[in-house]
């Protein structure tokens, strides 16, 4: 699965994919003054809520326009996500030019990144 982080100056939203399906997403209030672990165990209390299992996250895309929120929002994808085994390993792409909608302000860059880490996604279904 891949989680996404858009933050934008009022909001944050997360969404997760599973191949191209968007499985769950959630809107936040953007808190500037949150640390690495207080956004890891929303995230992770969100994804109990919704039932997904965090080490089945395969990458995280963040976007955001709050530069003092960049290096909290990687910190919490390294420390919440990365160091979750994965068979395919972990992966966190940034999106720099990009505020609150990265597909359309890098749509280029989006769909590649969006079709390489779907790709490379297995999905295991139920027998």
């Amino acid at each position: 699965m891949l989680l996404t982080v858009d933050v934008g100056n009022t909001n944050t939203v997360l969404g997760v994919f599973r191949g191209k399906e968007l499985v769950a997403n959630w809107r936040l209030t953007t808190a500037r003054d949150q640390t690495i672990d207080e956004y890891g165990i929303l995230t992770r209390d969100l994804f109990t809520l919704a039932k997904l299992e965090p080490q089945e996250i395969g990458g995280v895309i963040i976007s955001s326009v709050v530069p003092p929120l960049n290096s909290t929002l990687a910190g919490m994808a390294e420390r919440y996500f990365n160091a979750l085994e994965a068979p395919r390993g972990k992966h966190l792409i940034w999106f720099e030019y990009s505020g609150h909608w990265l597909q359309l302000e890098e749509p280029k860059k989006f769909c590649a990144t969006l079709e390489e880490q779907l790709s490379t996604t297995r999905i295991e279904t139920a027998k």
